[in-house]
């Protein structure tokens, strides 16, 4: 991957500099830009379709401009996967329990990698024996976490939804 400090894109026409900071992650290219105007955000790889992602705001022109530019003389391929998507409802809040999982085995265990909605890999939980689950997250600048309350249902979601 081409590593750049800085990168000039064309948004609405303008010309446009933005700082480039690399993020390692093993599952996304991952890199945060902060533009001259004092705009940030993170922008990546979504696992399926290979397509740049502005995080929390989806699929957009800045996050394939973004990608484009940092994608020039990029040989490093991600392997892409299927995810399927689980939307459940918790009390009050409707979406609380919305997010995709990609299914895989370990040796004889069954690991699932969990992406938050916004396309984002958040950690893999692995079923060691039915009662006993282990998470493995990416800790630094690539860290994401859905929150405790997801943490503690995704066993029950997983063996109900998925077996």
């Amino acid at each position: 991957m081409v590593m750049k400090e800085k990168i000039q894109i064309q948004v609405e026409g303008n010309n446009v500099e933005g700082d480039v900071r690399y993020i390692y992650h093993p599952l996304h290219k991952m890199f945060q830009v902060t533009f001259e105007d004092g705009y940030s955000n993170i922008f990546f790889t979504d696992v399926e379709s290979g397509q740049w992602v502005e995080q929390d705001l989806g699929f957009t022109d800045l996050a394939s401009e973004v990608g484009e530019k940092l994608g020039e003389g990029d040989t490093l391929e991600i392997e892409r996967r299927e995810l399927q998507w689980y939307k459940g409802e918790n009390g009050e809040q409707p979406d609380a329990l919305f997010f995709g999982y990609y299914r895989y085995m370990i040796l004889n265990y069954t690991a699932f990698e969990i992406y938050a909605p916004n396309r984002r890999y958040l950690y893999t939980i692995v079923q060691l024996n039915p009662e006993l689950w282990q998470i493995f997250k990416i800790y630094g600048p690539a860290e994401w976490d859905g929150g405790q309350d997801l943490i503690d249902k995704l066993p029950t979601i997983l063996e109900n939804d998925v077996y």
